[in-house]
């Protein structure tokens, strides 16, 4: 009788526990928590209980382990403890579509991803990709901030991937969003041969200190550009094309441009390579805003959205920091910058050019 208590309660309790997964959209992990408590409820009750062997001992009869319910308990933890496993190993790709609605799923065989090993969760801003105006942009922004949060939400135990070619202003504001843990897997379209790749880890090269890539750095010094009575300044990146002075002649203010040697198309080919040039970005931003007049930093950004999305992660609107506008670029002359977010003290706000 005491066993089928004991059998019962954690049988309640895994039940609890798998109710609390799935209204947190954990459904596979709390089927695995359910079969651990069940399997260890009958692993323990199979050898019987304190009560059994007490009465057992005044009766003068021994208590016998109940092997068939032993075997089944081991069997669901068992069962349990793969499910972890698979579920913590799975990958889960956040997927930002653009003007090309480009999927991993179309294409898992260029990364070695069989359709069990990941799931693909999309956010769909094609719609935003051509135009955008305040009423557009608080739509966009706000179907951003729904399925980012649910996006953390329900996969709170897995690895999580990036990919995406929305523009970058709202990528970089879904990355602003971000509050779950660190994106361990990004994915970038090669449109010259048509196929994905993930980021890997670069390597130093043989007899050499320097790495597999192309050191992003001040293309002129600081000390060189007539920053003392800037109120703005335009600082641009450029990763996978040159941005020109010409291009930046809009915003009227003094050019500060960080650059790798030859900007080229998916430069960006590994992860410390990528958190690399995030974090020199975000220096030269708190660097310029050591301005004493300095208000306002234009970001202009000629990159993959990988490094906007990381780069949206670490711009916060703290005190501390000065307003930062990522700009949407157009092949267009008038304005080749359209429209921007503002990241700023009050948050984050539609900019029109």
């Amino acid at each position: 009788m005491i066993s089928i208590f004991i059998w019962i309660g954690s049988l309640a309790f895994g039940l609890v526990i798998m109710y609390i997964k799935k209204k947190n959209k954990q459904i596979e992990s709390g089927f695995s928590t359910n079969f651990i408590t069940t399997g260890l409820a009958l692993t323990v009750t199979s050898f019987g209980t304190f009560i059994d062997k007490v009465f057992g001992l005044l009766s003068n009869k021994p208590v016998t382990n109940n092997y068939v319910q032993l075997t089944t308990g081991v069997i669901l933890i068992s069962i349990g403890v793969w499910m972890q496993s698979y579920i913590k190993n799975k990958l889960s790709i956040l997927n930002l579509l653009g003007v090309k609605e480009r999927r991993i799923e179309e294409h898992r065989k260029d990364v070695n991803l069989n359709q069990f090993e990941f799931k693909e969760r999309e956010i769909d801003l094609s719609v935003y990709a051509k135009t955008m105006n305040q009423e557009r942009y608080d739509e966009a922004t706000e179907l951003i901030k729904i399925k980012m949060e649910s996006f953390y939400a329900e996969n709170k135990e897995v690895k999580k991937g990036y990919t995406g070619t929305a523009p970058l202003p709202l990528t970089m504001f879904a990355g602003h969003c971000d509050k779950g843990t660190p994106t361990t897997d990004f994915f970038e379209y090669y449109k010259f041969n048509r196929k994905y790749m993930k980021l890997g880890i670069s390597k130093k090269r043989f007899l050499s200190s320097k790495k597999e890539y192309s050191k992003l750095k001040l293309k002129q010094p600081l000390n060189t550009i007539r920053l003392e009575d800037a109120e703005e300044v335009v600082l641009g990146v450029s990763v996978t094309m040159e941005i020109k002075p010409v291009q930046v002649q809009q915003f009227n203010a003094p050019f500060v441009e960080l650059s790798i040697e030859t900007p080229i198309h998916n430069a960006i080919m590994y992860q410390d390579q990528l958190q690399e040039y995030v974090k020199i970005i975000f220096d030269m931003i708190m660097n310029l805003g050591n301005q004493p007049k300095l208000k306002k930093i234009h970001l202009l950004l000629s990159s993959q959205s990988c490094l906007a999305f990381e780069l949206g992660k670490v711009l916060n609107t703290e005190t501390y920091m000065k307003e930062v506008i990522n700009y949407h670029y157009v092949n267009d002359p008038n304005p080749r910058y359209a429209w921007g977010i503002s990241f700023n003290r009050q948050g984050t706000t539609f900019i029109e050019c």
